[in-house]
């Protein structure tokens, strides 16, 4: 294995950065691995081995025939209504019905 190669395997996705950010830097540095035409199948398997969530690694796992495609297109989701439920979780509806960024928010008890 090459030195590229194998300084690749080692990234890690960094509990900061989205999986987008973690993909863009990993197809920078595969640009110097010579992955050739595999080089989508290397980044998709080195995000679901080293994506900082073991619950979407093991999301990845059970998926068959999972492209990187597929995989971009459920850790992206994940990741937005992770943003949403804490995004509700910070910004509750008032005794008045109203989140304080002033939405009003309708609901039956």
């Amino acid at each position: 294995m090459s030195r590229t190669r194998h300084l690749f395997r080692q990234l890690r996705q960094e509990s900061h950065k989205s999986v987008s950010q973690f993909v863009t830097w990993l197809s920078k540095q595969a640009e110097y691995c010579d992955f050739a035409e595999r080089k989508e199948e290397y980044i998709r398997d080195q995000i679901t081995e080293n994506h900082k969530s073991a619950a979407m690694r093991k999301e990845f796992l059970e998926k068959h025939d999972l492209t990187l495609t597929k995989l971009l297109d459920i850790a992206r989701a994940k990741e937005a209504a992770e943003r949403q439920a804490n995004l509700m979780e910070d910004n509750p509806a008032s005794s008045s019905g109203r989140h304080k960024d002033g939405c009003l928010c309708y609901y039956k008890e």
